[in-house]
């Protein structure tokens, strides 16, 4: 007969952090509209202007006349959003060694699902484009 009982159950206090992907498609966009932006809904009116034309020089000579710059503009719709919603309940909280620890967790996974949303929506953009609107 073989002695069973005395085998212990052993239970991690602390928890298990997944690991994450790099989200490297956020890094190709642009945010230097997002203070502009105040809820869902909203549209940017965003102006630029033509790059002007390069030509080679020569000491000693005249220019070319200036060219005359022109301007383009694009609407950037605020149409899509997200969020999250999630509860630790008191009894969890009390039970586990370190609460915080608990609550800070569900805070980075939720924070991370947030930031992995529009970098889904970017990488699809980006690998179904036959051009795309990048500077040279």
């Amino acid at each position: 007969m073989a002695i069973t009982k005395f085998i212990p159950q052993i239970w991690a206090a602390s928890l298990l952090t997944n690991l994450k992907k790099s989200l490297v498609y956020g890094g190709l966009c642009n945010r230097n509209y997002e203070g502009e932006i105040k809820a869902h809904g909203d549209t940017v009116k965003i102006t630029s202007i033509t790059q002007p034309t390069i030509t080679p020089y020569s000491k000693n000579t005249d220019l070319a006349s200036p060219e005359a710059l022109t301007d383009a503009q694009r609407t950037l719709v605020i149409n899509q959003s997200q969020s999250f919603n999630f509860q630790v309940d008191d009894i969890d909280m009390a039970q586990s060694r370190d609460g915080g620890q608990l609550m800070d967790e569900a805070a980075a996974e939720a924070a991370y699902g947030r930031k992995k949303a529009p970098t889904t929506t970017v990488r699809a953009a980006v690998t179904t484009a036959t051009t795309l609107p990048i500077g040279d």
